[in-house]
């Protein structure tokens, strides 16, 4: 059967389990089962980001984003075409539109509060993109911690040996980018030319964003 707006249930499920347990945490964190951490200081690093940066963190930023490389054997190696200008590299961290989902964490009191469910979504797919746009539409940041990298397996160097059940239709839907358009007002894409005509357009005439 296929599931229901996957990733976004799932942390639903997990910050549900912490309230039950009586628990206390500020942020979840979402990683694919083909991304990993990509250098030795990884979680101390963002520990210490957060820890640092919380009181501001806690109430004006949805999710944190972090430099994500395609191709383990090739180290931290820029993928050709990349759209981020060279200097944002050596900042503390940059607001993004939507962070690069494969991993990311999440605000659980914002999360809590401001995000709903689109059943109409039935796989993983724009399901980070939903949670990012639900966040700015209540004026809450994204952001992206460069200075953090992870390694989203392109080449499949970690993964060829191990036995991963594969679902398509988990990972793959023919009508994901319809639904976002229809959810949102404008087509899903940095190849959209006509993006921000269809914004203004949106922001115009839909009773959403009233």
């Amino acid at each position: 059967q296929d599931s229901i707006a996957p990733v976004i249930t799932s942390i639903k499920a997990c910050s549900n389990y912490i309230d039950d347990n009586n628990l206390t945490y500020d942020w979840l964190l979402f990683f694919e089962n083909d991304c990993i951490p990509f250098q030795h200081d990884f979680w101390h690093k963002l520990s210490e980001f957060i820890s640092s940066n919380n009181s501001w963190l806690y109430n004006k930023v949805g999710l944190l984003g972090f430099n994500s490389y395609q191709y383990y054997e090739k180290g931290k190696i820029k993928t050709p075409g990349n759209p981020v200008p060279e200097d944002y590299y050596s900042i503390d961290h940059f607001v993004v539109e939507v962070p690069n989902w494969q991993s990311m964490a999440i605000n659980k009191t914002l999360f809590d509060k401001f995000i709903q469910i689109d059943k109409r979504y039935d796989n993983r797919l724009l399901n980070g993109d939903d949670i990012a746009h639900q966040f700015m539409l209540y004026n809450i940041f994204n952001i992206c911690i460069p200075g953090l990298a992870v390694c989203h397996d392109g080449d499949n160097k970690l993964k060829n040996k191990i036995n991963i059940m594969k679902s398509s239709s988990y990972s793959r839907s023919e009508n994901s980018h319809n639904i976002f358009e229809d959810r949102w007002g404008w087509k899903w894409g940095k190849r959209n030319l006509n993006l921000r005509a269809q914004f203004n357009n949106a922001l115009e005439n839909s009773d959403f964003y009233k």
